[in-house]
C-alpha cells in the first residue's frame, strides 16, 4: 500500500472584473498589462534602468535637494493604453524613482498632460 498523501489546497486564480478594476482603468488597460508582462518589456526596463540609474528628475525636487535618486521604475511618456506602437521604444522611455513615477502617474489619473515635463524645459515648469 503507498503512503498516505494528504490533498493539498490550490487557490483559485483570481479573475479581476469591473468591480475591482479602478474608475480611472481604461478598457486598453489589459492589453498595456499584457505588454508589461512580457519578458521582452522586463529586459528592456532592465536594461534601460542600467544605462540610466539616476531618476529624470521630472519636477525637479532632487535638483532643489542636490540629491540624487535612484531610478527604480522606468515610465513611459506616452502611455501604453493610448500608444501601444511605442511600448518598446527608448526613446518613449523615461527612468524615474518611486516618488515622481507616483506623482506623474497621479497627474495622467486625473486627466493632466504630462508630456512636457520631458521635454528641453521640464526643470522649468516646478508647478505641475
Amino acid at each position: 500500500m503507498p503512503p498516505f498523501r494528504p490533498e493539498t489546497h490550490r487557490a483559485k486564480p483570481f479573475k479581476a472584473d469591473e468591480r475591482h478594476r479602478p474608475a480611472y482603468a481604461e478598457k486598453d488597460l489589459t492589453k498595456a498589462d499584457q505588454i508589461r508582462h512580457t519578458f521582452r518589456w522586463i529586459r528592456l526596463s532592465r536594461i534601460f534602468r542600467r544605462k540610466h540609474p539616476v531618476c529624470f528628475d521630472p519636477f525637479g525636487h532632487h535638483l532643489e535637494d542636490k540629491s540624487m535618486a535612484r531610478a527604480s521604475e522606468v515610465h513611459h511618456i506616452q502611455g501604453i493604453a493610448s500608444a501601444p506602437a511605442l511600448a518598446y521604444h527608448m526613446s518613449n522611455l523615461a527612468a524615474l524613482c518611486r516618488l515622481c513615477h507616483e506623482r506623474i502617474e497621479a497627474l495622467e489619473r486625473t486627466g493632466k498632460p504630462t508630456g512636457h515635463l520631458f521635454s528641453g524645459d521640464a526643470k522649468i515648469n516646478k508647478d505641475s
